[in-house]
């Protein structure tokens, strides 16, 4: 008699989950599936934020900063006004590098903290910067990810400048390889320097989540 049975289906890492499923809103949802699926408050606040998105809907973020910080990115792709709101706690995290990436990529943004906090976007869509997009990584690979995750279907080609070591570079080494995997074209021209090909569309296909450990 096995008294270890286990007849459910187990959490997938939301680390991935969720990059998978910022890569799958590029695409046509009857493309692209993703196996896997967890409960977790950052996945269920992912979900739930890119449905409200493409409704127009306020963004909560919860106290989720991947999900403010993915979130943000993707809002900015789409012109016109966009707000994102979550946990007083989280808008007291420092999000300067976020503010700093919308703002050479043309975006106006603005945080706003206190009992009601939030985080308003106002857009025309990405503009190609002037020069390299320049990422400080120092206080999280989140910003960088973001960044990654984001430049789908570009009308340019993005190069990206790492002004530091990375905090946790295991995080974003995910984000290239799952990013990579569904098909964009990136390459490293220098040590601290990344170029992300223009007119890249998300790969179809089954894209399989490994298990939270």
């Amino acid at each position: 008699m096995n008294l270890f049975s286990f007849k459910d289906q187990l959490a997938s890492s939301k680390s991935i989950l969720n990059r998978l499923l910022l890569i799958a809103s590029y695409s046509n949802s009857e493309n692209v599936k993703i196996l896997g699926s967890s409960n977790c408050d950052d996945v269920l606040k992912m979900r739930a934020g890119l449905l409200a998105l493409n409704k127009g809907e306020l963004i909560d973020c919860g106290a989720a900063g991947v999900v403010l910080r993915f979130l943000a990115l993707k809002a900015a792709r789409l012109p016109g006004k966009h707000e994102l709101t979550g946990d007083r706690r989280l808008f007291e995290r420092p999000q300067e590098p976020l503010l700093h990436n919308l703002r050479q990529l043309g975006v106006r943004a603005m945080i706003k903290t206190g009992n009601n906090p939030s985080l308003t976007i106002q857009s025309n869509g990405w503009n190609k910067p002037r020069g390299a997009l320049v990422v400080d990584r120092t206080i999280s690979s989140q910003f960088a990810s973001a960044v990654i995750l984001n430049a789908w279907e570009l009308s340019f080609p993005l190069l990206v400048r790492f002004t530091s070591e990375a905090v946790s570079p295991s995080y974003m080494a995910m984000s290239l390889d799952l990013a990579r995997q569904a098909g964009m074209q990136t390459k490293f021209v220098s040590d601290n320097e990344l170029l992300i090909a223009q007119e890249q569309s998300v790969r179809p296909g089954n894209y399989q989540t490994e298990i939270d450990a």
